[in-house]
């Protein structure tokens, strides 16, 4: 089911693609990060600027709402940190990447689906989300 069906459910059509919060052409270091959700074929566009004009703000605020602004905070600076030369992952993070993606996947017949803060804390949804959310807790 799309991730905003309950917000803008008017707007869903068409078939489930993996929505990036952060667009993979915006930003090649996180392109294979977790941030990712199920999204309609219609809400997973309107991002896209050719096609719809971008800037419909609905899947930020879905994410805020869910994640919290420090979450926003840290996928945004994480994102303006491998700008240009660093942009790209080394070898050995894809390496690493694809070890914590294998044991996930592994997992995924006891991942905790739709219990949002048991999958973030197992990882499903990338470091940078499972950071803000500990820290979150931690502290709160």
């Amino acid at each position: 089911m799309c991730i905003l069906a309950d917000i803008d459910g008017g707007r869903c059509g068409g078939v489930l693609n993996w929505g990036h919060f952060i667009p993979r052409n915006k930003s090649k270091y996180l392109k294979y990060d977790l941030a990712t959700f199920a999204q309609c074929g219609a809400h997973n566009m309107m991002h896209d600027s050719k096609k719809t004009g971008g800037g419909d703000p609905i899947f930020s605020l879905w994410f805020c709402k869910t994640f919290g602004l420090d979450a926003l905070d840290a996928i945004s600076t994480e994102q303006r940190l491998h700008l240009g030369a660093s942009g790209k992952r080394s070898v050995p993070e894809l390496r690493a990447l694809f070890s914590d993606y294998t044991k996930l996947y592994d997992n995924r017949y006891t991942a905790p689906i739709g219990n949002i803060k048991e999958m973030v804390l197992s990882g499903y949804y990338g470091d940078v989300l499972k950071m803000c959310y500990t820290k979150r807790v931690t502290v709160g």
